[in-house]
C-alpha cells in the first residue's frame, strides 16, 4: 500500500509540472530592464509630454509622475477611487483617468487640479474601464472593458459618442497605448500576457510574448523599438525589446 500511495504521488507531481501555464524555458530576451516602483498597485501608464519620464496611477486613487527608471518623482494632488488609467495630452499636458467601477473619465489640468468629468459606461460593474489613451488630432480617447467581452471602447470628445468594439485576441485586455505616428494601438493582457499591435478598430496585427504577470500599463516610443509596461502585483517598471 505504502509503494502504491508513492506511485500516485509521484505520477500527481509529474502531471502538476506538466499542466503548468509558466514553462522553465521562458524567453526573457525580450525584456531589456526592470525597476522596483515604491508605489501600490501601479495601474496604467502615460508618457510626460516631454517624453522625459512617465505617470502611472495606483489603485488606491492616486496620481504619480515616475522617471523611466521607476523612481516617484511627485505624487499629484488629486485623490479618487479605483484608478485603472491615464493619459496625458501631448499637446497641453493636460491629464485624464478612468475611474473602474464609476465607469467615467476624469480630467485635469498638467498640475492635477479637477477640469470636468465625462460619463462613459453607464452600468460598469466590477468589469468597467480598463486602461486610456488619447488620440490628440482626433480629440479621441480610447479604452478598454477587461473581460465578460472585452471591448475597445473609443470616445468621440467634439461628437460626444461612444463607440464600441469587441476584441477577439485575448483573454482579458489591461491596458492601451495609441501611437500617433503608424496610428496604431498597443494593448497588453494580463491573462495571456500579450502586448498587441492592433488597428484603432481592433484587429490584431502583431502580437509579442510578454513573460511578466499582471501588465496593466504600457507606452511604446515614436519607432516602436521599445516600450515599457507596469506591473501591478510585482511592483515594477519594464523595459520592453520591440526589435525581436
Amino acid at each position: 500500500m505504502k509503494n502504491r500511495f508513492l506511485l500516485f504521488s509521484i505520477l500527481g507531481l509529474l502531471f502538476m509540472f506538466s499542466c503548468r501555464p509558466e514553462s522553465f524555458d521562458i524567453d526573457m530576451s525580450i525584456i531589456k530592464d526592470s525597476y522596483e516602483i515604491q508605489i501600490e498597485e501601479p495601474s496604467g501608464l502615460a508618457y510626460s509630454k516631454d517624453k522625459l519620464s512617465l505617470y502611472t496611477v495606483s489603485d488606491q486613487g492616486k496620481i504619480y509622475q515616475i522617471s523611466l527608471t521607476g523612481d516617484v518623482l511627485r505624487e499629484l494632488p488629486f485623490k479618487g477611487d479605483d484608478f485603472e488609467g491615464i493619459t496625458v495630452d501631448s499637446e497641453t499636458s493636460e491629464i485624464c483617468i478612468c475611474e473602474e467601477r464609476e465607469g467615467n473619465l476624469i480630467k485635469l489640468d498638467s498640475i492635477g487640479v479637477f477640469q470636468s468629468t465625462y460619463d462613459i459606461l453607464q452600468t460598469p460593474g466590477n468589469s468597467g474601464l480598463e486602461g486610456l489613451t488619447y488620440n490628440h488630432s482626433d480629440e479621441v480617447y480610447y479604452m478598454l472593458k477587461e473581460k465578460m467581452q472585452g471591448t475597445l471602447i473609443k470616445y468621440d470628445v467634439k461628437s460626444n459618442s461612444v463607440t464600441q468594439l469587441v476584441l477577439g485576441f485575448a483573454h482579458d485586455y489591461s491596458g492601451l497605448f495609441y501611437h500617433h505616428i503608424s496610428n496604431t494601438i498597443w494593448i497588453v493582457s494580463d491573462e495571456s500576457r500579450t502586448l498587441t499591435q492592433c488597428t484603432t478598430e481592433g484587429i490584431a496585427l502583431k502580437i509579442y510574448d510578454l513573460p511578466i504577470s499582471g501588465v496593466e500599463g504600457i507606452v511604446v516610443n515614436d519607432d516602436e523599438t521599445e516600450a515599457y509596461v507596469v506591473s501591478d502585483p510585482n511592483n515594477k517598471l519594464y523595459k520592453i525589446d520591440l526589435t525581436m
